[in-house]
């Protein structure tokens, strides 16, 4: 009768369930709500925010204004100078990563977070 597992098997599932837990934690550390927006149009940062800091904001893009706003520590376009006005159809974003794109004005407002678990990310 053949055994189910041999010893390299378990050996090969410890590895790959502790590169997964080991990720899982490391991603973790950099990933939740957002603390700063970054407006950029055309590749130069126009505007750095806090989303802890609610206001309203006209961003003006290459082919018009973005009405930006951040309330309750989350942003959004509110209005825009494009024609099918995607991005503000993208809606509210708090998480740090994301982004919401106006490719007409070519302004990009992204999401930044601070590291939660410094120590847990090696540079």
């Amino acid at each position: 009768m053949k055994k189910p597992f041999t010893a390299a098997d378990l050996i090969l599932l410890g590895v790959l369930v502790t590169l997964a837990l080991s990720s899982y934690f490391a991603l973790d550390s950099i990933s939740g709500d957002g603390d700063v927006v970054i407006v950029e149009v055309q590749d130069r940062v126009v505007q750095k925010l806090k989303l802890n800091e609610p206001g309203d904001f006209a961003i003006q893009g290459i082919e018009g204004q973005v009405h930006l706003k951040v309330d309750n520590g989350r942003v959004a376009i509110v209005e825009a100078d494009c024609p099918n006005r995607i991005c503000v159809r993208t809606g509210w974003r708090f998480r740090s990563g994301e982004v919401i794109v106006c490719v007409p004005n070519k302004t990009i407002v992204r999401i930044l977070g601070a590291l939660k678990n410094p120590e847990a990310v090696t540079g």
